[in-house]
């Protein structure tokens, strides 16, 4: 019985992602600079091998999409499938961690509507998958000192580096955990084994670091750009802190304020100080026998994320998806605070899902990217095998629909491989709606210049949008 209760709240809470999901993307996928690259990847992957660890992104997940796209599964719904994947691992070991909590249903519902989930999913993005892996390594952590418990955590430390460079520090949650469980292991006659294991994983570790070093000479596949130093770390932290509010409320607070500014790094520092404050409070006061594992992965990532981002140029932390690894593990720690204060347990996850659902009625901002529907539709009934479509920056979502692969170019380095036969090159719209679009002059001028060259057609010639066609062989 408790078992089939389990089941039927990880899928109640599952279908309540998926739906939220299709709500937010109802007009048609659209693509992220950093989805369109998993997805180019993914291509990429599905017929060769990688030739390092990762450029600016592990090629973990990309590679994984790509293995599963060789089953004939284009690149796009291999990854979507596997985005689904990552949200029932992170339900289920959210359902495990919770227990027997009466409202274990509720707090996954949270988890699964939370604004920042639905982009997450259909943008196809590493957090989710990420976030899966910190919750797994929590789950790993609570069971030992047995052997597969041990390896287990391993495993998630690796495919966390696999998935995000940020996966990092979970080799230090293990260590943490390794000398907090000392005693207990060396009862256990496991103490050996256990380091035995982090060793394992931190030597797999390097190893794949020091593989993009020998080709491309950065651990991280790529030059990080004047990293501001630990300096910045007050910063870093506050930065962090506004994650928090922009992935559970979506609103446009941070931006209307400035997480720089005086008032934004006040609310910002407030912000990390509550997510450190819960952790501390697990820590010292743990309602069962997750509560230090949490927030040990919890507080590792939020403060190692600062760390990281002082020493190397990552993308700034007060992005909504910075917090989606965090979500899980603190909703489940909130859950035990408040597992006897009913009201603001519900009153705090009712407020979570009303904000996804009304996120989801609004859609995906359709600044992302220009409509390329047209572009699909008109495109579709004429593309080969072997085509292949050049794009500008805002047709990046055209790689979504197409197993065929996509090409991003800038207009000044236009050439004519003998495989690119079409040309998509959408505006930048300039309202959330997607209003406002209008193509580049340099795009509209490389258009006009090859078609009064005979050697392409127009296929669509608006404002917004142009389609050309290769008219010669």
């Amino acid at each position: 019985m408790r078992l089939e209760k389990k089941f039927t709240d990880i899928t109640l809470a599952t279908s309540v992602a998926v739906l939220l999901t299709w709500l937010t993307f109802r007009a048609g996928p659209l693509l992220t600079f950093d989805g369109y690259h998993y997805v180019t990847f993914a291509k990429d992957f599905s017929h060769q091998w990688p030739d390092r660890f990762g450029n600016h992104w592990p090629f973990g997940w990309p590679f994984a999409g790509g293995l599963l796209a060789r089953t004939g599964i284009p690149a796009y719904p291999a990854l979507l499938f596997l985005a689904a994947a990552s949200v029932v691992a992170l339900l289920a070991g959210s359902a495990t961690a919770l227990g027997e909590r009466p409202a274990r249903w509720l707090v996954l519902l949270a988890i699964a509507a939370a604004p920042i989930g639905a982009p997450q999913f259909g943008g196809v993005l590493t957090e989710l998958p990420f976030a899966a892996a910190l919750l797994a390594l929590a789950v790993t952590l609570v069971q030992w000192p047995r052997r597969g418990a041990l390896w287990g955590a391993a495993g998630c430390a690796v495919l966390a580096l696999a998935l995000r460079y940020a996966g990092l520090v979970a080799l230090a949650m293990i260590a943490l955990h390794l000398l907090v469980q000392w005693r207990a292991l060396r009862a256990a006659r496991r103490l050996g084994e256990a380091i035995a294991a982090w060793v394992a994983a931190a030597f797999a570790s390097v190893a794949l670091l020091a593989w993009n070093v020998v080709q491309s000479g950065h651990a991280s596949g790529a030059g990080r750009g004047n990293p501001p130093g630990l300096v910045a770390l007050p910063q870093e932290l506050a930065s962090f802190g506004w994650s928090a509010p922009s992935a559970l409320l979506a609103g446009g607070l941070r931006d209307r304020i400035g997480p720089t500014s005086l008032t934004g790094w006040s609310i910002g520092a407030i912000c990390f100080a509550a997510i450190g404050g819960l952790c501390l409070w697990a820590w010292l006061q743990p309602r069962s026998n997750y509560s230090r594992p949490l927030a040990i992965v919890a507080f590792g990532y939020a403060s190692g994320m600062a760390v990281l981002h002082c020493v190397g140029d990552f993308d700034a932390l007060y992005n909504a998806r910075t917090f989606m690894p965090v979500l899980a593990p603190l909703a489940i720690l909130a859950a035990e605070r408040l597992s006897g204060q009913r009201v603001l347990l519900f009153a705090g996850c009712g407020v979570i899902i009303a904000a996804g659902v009304l996120a989801a009625a609004r859609g995906i901002s359709r600044e992302i990217g220009g409509d390329i529907r047209p572009a699909v539709a008109a495109i579709r009934p004429l593309l080969g095998t072997k085509d292949t479509i050049a794009i500008n920056d805002y047709a990046m979502s055209v790689s979504a629909y197409f197993p065929q692969a996509t090409e991003r170019i800038a207009a000044a380095n236009w050439s004519e491989p003998p495989a690119r036969r079409f040309l998509v090159a959408a505006g930048k719209p300039t309202s959330r709606d997607g209003q406002g679009a209008v193509v580049a002059p340099e795009w509209r001028e490389l258009a006009a210049r090859l078609v009064g060259t005979a050697r392409f057609h127009y296929l669509i010639r608006e404002t917004s949008l142009i389609v050309l066609e290769r008219a010669t062989p």
